[in-house]
């Protein structure tokens, strides 16, 4: 299924595990509840795509596209999205435990109530993403979101700067919970 073209696709509860899908043309498709556990995805298109509640674990997504993809719900443990475009997907409630995001891009990505605990975040874009005093950061990084975010009306957070995970920037505080 390599380069296979399955935009706009009715794939709602499919079971593609282990498939090989690099390069694939996923946008649009709807993909609720589908099994992707071991999946591979390097270079492929999934703008748009609906993944609710789908099961990526150890999914490789490497420089995969997932431009405001719906991954509410969605399990991607031990997913590797080293140089993944996540930019304004939605990850509400995601499952991202050790999973590898260095280099990605999650610039204006929604991670509220994301578990990212023993996530690698190196050198990942973060400006503008949104979470809340549920998200779960890894450790190490738990002191520099609140640090470079600010308070929305809503009760959620926004880190602002300049879009680097290890960026040092003087941003207000937002208080410990």
């Amino acid at each position: 299924m390599v380069g296979a073209n399955l935009r706009v696709t009715d794939l709602e509860t499919v079971n593609l595990s282990n498939a090989d899908l690099r390069n694939a043309a996923l946008i649009g498709a709807n993909l609720t509840d589908a099994t992707l556990t071991g999946t591979i995805l390097t270079g492929a298109t999934l703008s748009g795509a609906n993944l609710t509640r789908a099961n990526l674990t150890g999914a490789r997504m490497i420089g995969a596209t997932v431009t405001r993809a719906n991954l509410t719900g969605a399990v991607l443990t031990g997913a590797t999205m080293t140089r993944a475009t996540l930019t304004r997907a939605t990850l509400t409630g995601a499952d991202l435990r050790n999973a590898r995001l260095t280099g990605a891009d999650l610039r204006k990505a929604d991670l509220t109530g994301a578990d990212l605990t023993g996530v690698d975040l190196t050198d990942a874009k973060l400006t503008h993403v949104t979470w809340s005093n549920q998200t779960i950061w890894p450790t190490r990084w738990v002191s520099a979101m609140r640090g470079r975010s600010e308070p929305l009306p809503d009760g959620r957070y926004r880190i602002q700067g300049s879009g680097s995970s290890e960026a040092d920037v003087p941003v207000p505080q937002v208080p410990a919970s």
